[in-house]
């Protein structure tokens, strides 16, 4: 929920899925057209999907199993007619169905899925186009202009893009604007949090955003939680890899390039010309182990803990948690980025948010010292896939105004 607080008193406003407030005008002329639906072709959204594993899974099984309450109930037909990875991709003009992981399977091996997607939709002649970025490849983001210029218009849970130098990051808004194209990326940072979607309208209403900071990793939120309650730093840490929380070398959310790369998106939004090796990061390996090998990592196990101990010393009634900081410009002070360990009291609304989940404490000129509050669920493949469905559903709107 988003939530403020005047005194002692909350006031908290439950946050609408973003996809319901989007296409409610969208919703309302599908009904109104329910007649005419009934008696022509649904209008058809063609989705090319890149990436099918924990995230890219789950949004193709939400797809799959709502494509036909989405054309009986709001007169809109998903079509999934493409769904690759590095290696193979999948085509069907009709859309894939429940059975499409053992099709994927046993699909023709792919050079270049990009090529081949932009190439089927054109033979086809398929129109309203949306490809759907599930990876985290900079070979595929990099293919974001090709395919703007094919036709297609962009969701993506890939934060590549967005973290790109600057140059690269204009260049491909002033493509979309050139052909007429939308890029969603609501997932890139808060998973299914509406967060971007929120920001954007704070900022494009005129309320002066001062500072941002926040719990931006799920995996960092889940390690210092477990420190928190007295756990020892290895055994931790081995158990955030067995169950999926960090990458399988651990050392890639320790270095908080992860987090640096999320503020650094919302800087972006607010119009803050950084780049990424503008942020301020606090890299919590051990210099020695940085370039080690993962096996050598984990023989000096030992002396990772011992560092990391001696970062999160804390007194009595605090906690540490790695923190995510946006400050922007004020007067004579420049803006400036930050990610890294923060100490703050145990009763802090940062230090009480449980387990992988993230939250994040927006301030602005019309709010002054009491920030708005968006919290939840972060991270996790379901929630995630959500967001992007949201987005699709979004654009989705879109082809159809």
């Amino acid at each position: 929920m988003i939530a403020t607080k005047i005194g002692e008193r909350p006031l908290t406003e439950p946050i609408i899925p973003y996809s319901k407030i989007a296409l409610t005008p969208f919703f309302h002329r599908a009904t109104r057209e329910k007649h005419f639906l009934a008696h022509h072709e649904v209008p058809k959204v063609y989705l090319a999907v890149v990436g099918h594993g924990t995230v890219g899974g789950a949004l193709l099984d939400q797809i799959v199993s709502q494509r036909e309450a989405l054309k009986q109930r709001k007169g809109v037909d998903l079509v999934v007619f493409a769904v690759a990875n590095s290696r193979r991709a999948l085509f069907s003009k009709r859309g894939i169905g429940a059975s499409w992981r053992e099709e994927v399977a046993t699909a023709k091996r792919s050079a270049d899925s990009v090529r081949e997607i932009i190439h089927y939709a054109k033979r086809e002649q398929l129109q309203h186009l949306i490809f759907i970025d599930n990876t985290s490849s900079a070979e595929i983001a990099n293919r974001y202009a090709e395919l703007v210029r094919a036709g297609f218009h962009l969701v993506s849970s890939n934060k590549v893009s967005n973290a790109q130098p600057i140059q690269g990051y204009r260049a491909l808004r002033e493509t979309l604007e050139l052909y007429h194209k939308s890029y969603r990326y609501e997932t890139n940072v808060g998973a299914g949090l509406p967060l971007i979607d929120y920001l954007q309208l704070l900022h494009l209403s005129g309320d002066k955003i001062t500072s941002i900071r926040g719990l931006f990793s799920g995996s960092l939120g889940f390690i210092f939680n477990a420190l928190s309650e007295g756990k020892p730093f290895g055994k931790v840490l081995r158990e955030a890899v067995a169950s999926g929380f960090t990458e399988p070398d651990p050392r890639i959310d320790l270095s908080g390039v992860d987090v640096a790369r999320k503020v650094l998106i919302l800087a972006r939004e607010l119009d803050l010309p950084f780049n990424l090796e503008q942020v301020e990061v606090e890299n919590l390996v051990p210099r020695s182990l940085q370039n080690a090998s993962l096996e050598e990592m984990w023989t000096a196990l030992p002396d990772f803990e011992a560092h990391i101990s001696a970062l999160t010393a804390v007194k009595r009634g605090e906690v540490v948690r790695y923190v995510g900081t946006l400050q922007m410009p004020d007067g004579d002070k420049p803006a400036r980025l930050q990610c890294g360990l923060q100490r703050l009291p145990a009763n802090h609304i940062l230090a009480q948010v449980p387990g992988a989940d993230s939250c994040f404490e927006i301030y602005t000129e019309n709010y002054g010292s009491l920030p708005i509050v968006i919290r939840g669920a972060g991270a996790g493949a379901t929630v995630t896939a959500q967001g992007v469905f949201g987005d699709i559903l979004r654009t989705a709107e879109v082809l159809f105004n």
